[in-house]
């Protein structure tokens, strides 16, 4: 079956709470933490200026958080946001692995800051997508609205790598991060932001890459047979579909795959 709103919360003194799947989201505010229809949750110590949250979803889970400030985070499958409890007086900093959709309250103040895998995203008010998979072999943020400054990072300490190496993007603009590369270029948006309304979006997208987003969503681990095929897929499918309806869907088109427990083989082509 296709995943649903599945979560864990690490909180700072260690302990791990496994969110209800019944409900969508959590909201950090004050010393309390709460699911987004105001039940209780979980309470933070007055008394630690700063505490370190971790908001983690595994393959087939996606969850929304709204932190301190009234940022809203939509995270995807296989992800891991960490964020502090209440932000400092100087800057609001959150660590992401994997992909998360951002809509950033405005605060002339105090920038909002986003490290991922070889880069750090700073804007002020926006609403953007990062995509920073360790499995991909890029990280891509993508604009959606406002404007933002995307760095280049050093990831053992996470400070930029060179004061001027960065890009600005404006909405409908991607950034890109290879290695110790950055480039931007101009993007279908809807491709990258399609996940959080609940759809598969694809235009002409590679089928590794397809795939992948198939092994997140659907917690299957992919496996080929002889190289792994050239072809392009367009079209878009609702997340909701089952895993074997996906496939009924692969097979129309050139792709031969067979789906055995939780592997998913895609064969030679004959």
């Amino acid at each position: 079956m296709p995943g649903g709103n599945r979560a864990t919360l690490t909180l700072a003194d260690g302990r791990t709470i496994t969110l209800d799947e019944g409900r969508t989201g959590i909201v950090i505010a004050g010393d309390a933490i709460t699911y987004n229809d105001g039940d209780a949750l979980a309470e933070v110590d007055e008394k630690v200026k700063l505490t370190w949250l971790e908001l983690g979803t595994p393959k087939g889970g996606t969850y929304q958080v709204t932190l301190p400030d009234g940022t809203r985070v939509w995270l995807n499958a296989a992800s891991t946001l960490r964020y502090p409890s209440r932000f400092s007086d100087t800057e609001r900093l959150v660590e992401l692995t994997g992909e998360a959709y951002f809509s950033v309250t405005r605060d002339s103040k105090r920038s909002f800051k986003v490290v991922s895998a070889g880069q750090k995203v700073e804007v002020l008010g926006t609403e953007f997508n990062v995509s920073a998979y360790s499995d991909d072999p890029e990280t891509k943020t993508t604009l959606v609205e406002g404007k933002v400054r995307l760095y280049l990072a050093n990831e053992r300490n996470q400070e930029t790598l060179e004061k001027d190496d960065y890009v600005e993007l404006v909405p409908g603009e991607q950034g890109v991060t290879r290695g110790e590369n950055l480039s931007k270029t101009h993007v279908d948006t809807a491709l990258y932001t399609a996940w959080k309304s609940g759809y598969f979006y694809f235009k002409r997208t590679p089928v590794e890459e397809i795939l992948r987003q198939v092994a997140r969503w659907y917690d299957v681990e992919i496996k080929y047979e002889g190289n792994i095929p050239s072809e392009t897929l367009s079209g878009d499918i609702n997340r909701d579909v089952s895993l074997l309806g996906l496939l009924a869907i692969l097979k129309q088109s050139t792709i031969n795959v067979s789906l055995d427990g939780r592997i998913l083989t895609v064969h030679k082509m004959n």
